[in-house]
């Protein structure tokens, strides 16, 4: 599983570009180039999220938008990782404390592993997450 959002590419008068993530209000970026958008895309999409996950308000469930404008953007890994597990358990319907009592540690621990400014599990710890919640580890360098 990756989470990935739509940006929709503008082209800016003054040059260069100007993107926006249709699902998530107010998270916008500018570039020179489009490469330095998507660039600048990637940090805004992460701390939006970032921001969401802290106040603990609901994250958006990307669209599905298509067009020859439209790129896909995930986040960094310290907010993409919190916010897969978290993703996964509730649709899989458990708690923090039941996940957490299935790994053997405690409900404090298990919650700042679903936190992206604390999250920093091993990959070990995250095959046991895994494991825990009915799911495969499968890491990938692209």
């Amino acid at each position: 599983m990756r989470i990935l959002y739509p940006l929709r590419l503008h082209p800016a008068a003054e040059g260069g570009f100007w993107a926006e993530f249709p699902d998530l209000p107010g998270c916008l970026t500018q570039g020179d180039t489009e490469e330095e958008t998507l660039r600048m895309a990637k940090e805004a999409l992460t701390g939006w999220l970032a921001v969401r996950f802290d106040r603990n308000f609901r994250i958006p469930e990307p669209s599905r938008l298509k067009g020859k404008r439209i790129r896909w953007v995930e986040p960094e890994p310290e907010v993409a990782i919190p916010l897969m597990i978290r993703k996964i358990r509730q649709e899989k319907g458990m708690s923090q404390k039941s996940v957490a009592k299935r790994l053997g540690i405690t409900y404090q621990t298990y919650q700042k592993w679903e936190k992206p400014e604390v999250a920093n599990p091993t990959i070990r710890q995250l095959a046991k997450v895994a494991a825990a919640i009915g799911k495969n580890l499968v890491v990938e360098m692209a």
